[in-house]
């Protein structure tokens, strides 16, 4: 059984040997050295784990505004827009629309997090940059596993990084805590990596050619890095 991080890794590096930290509404690091070693860290799933996800974004702003509300924590404009992104009346509603939510939802409350940071929100960029954080400290326990040395590429996979400030901040936390890692732009998404790999296992060398061409594909059909 292949997992769908190990596909993701084919797409960011061809087979090769890197790290990658996927965040979407979930988060795991997954990496491979030239011994075709393999190991991850973090993504063991929204209720115990998975700092610096969608989901993880999405209930730290609940958390911080109701923090607000009982005067525990400083005001912040999450609260307007998670107000106006769930549809209730007020901070008191919080709790009850959390639970209803699934993680898909919950995560899809990322982008009022990374927008209110965006226009200067002193507790959201804080949210963003300890997620940035998380996300770096598991890249960097896949790497100190692999024992991978200076050159090594780190990429940056799934939705959430789409955002330029989470990206910057993951950017700028994984050279502090493993200055040796590169990061890179993956070479091909993960549904393309997948028919990479289909190919590498029926004994084919995808060529370079082959290799835009899935790049192409996948940008056709919306995949993202």
């Amino acid at each position: 059984m292949y997992s769908d991080a190990a596909v993701a890794l084919d797409g960011a590096f061809l087979g090769g040997p890197g790290v990658i930290v996927i965040a979407g509404t979930g988060s795991v690091a997954w990496g491979r050295n030239e011994k075709n070693q393999e190991a991850r860290a973090g993504g063991w799933g929204h209720i115990i784990d998975d700092a610096g996800s969608g989901f993880d974004l999405g209930r730290q702003a609940l958390a911080v505004s109701l923090r607000a509300y009982d005067g525990r924590g400083p005001q912040t404009s999450l609260t307007k827009r998670l107000v106006e992104a769930l549809g209730v009346e007020g901070p008191l509603d919080f709790p009850g629309a959390a639970r209803r939510l699934d993680p898909p939802r919950m995560a899809s409350l990322a982008r009022v997090v990374i927008e209110a940071a965006d226009e200067g929100d002193p507790v959201a960029r804080t949210i963003v940059r300890n997620a940035a954080g998380h996300l770096a400290a598991i890249a960097t326990a896949v790497w100190q596993k692999l024992n991978l040395s200076r050159g090594h590429p780190v990429a940056p996979v799934g939705g959430l990084f789409s955002h330029a400030r989470l990206r910057k901040a993951f950017g700028s936390s994984l050279a502090r805590r493993c200055p040796e890692a590169e990061m890179r732009q993956p070479k091909l998404p993960p549904v393309a990596g997948a028919v990479w790999r289909a190919a590498v296992l029926k004994g084919l060398a995808p060529e370079e050619r082959m290799v835009m061409q899935l790049d192409g594909w996948a940008k056709t059909a919306g995949e993202t890095r």
